[in-house]
């Protein structure tokens, strides 16, 4: 939370769960899921901002209509 305060800080990259980034977007802070098969979930059901996605780099349409949608 110290370093959410910097001017610079963007937001946080989150790989251990829904949880997590529901208590991050909950005191306001932008989270991109960094779990593939929970980004969907993660963005619609949790609060999440997005996806830091491997798996968009072989098939971002299908990313993109995953988390858009």
């Amino acid at each position: 939370m110290e370093l959410a305060k910097h001017p610079n800080f963007a937001g946080i990259k989150e790989c251990a769960g829904h949880e997590r980034i529901k208590g991050y977007a909950d005191k306001g802070l932008l989270c991109w899921s960094g779990n593939d098969d929970e980004a969907h979930d993660s963005v619609h059901k949790y609060g999440g901002h997005g996806v830091i996605s491997v798996t968009s780099n072989v098939i971002p349409a299908v990313m993109k209509r995953l988390i858009t949608k």
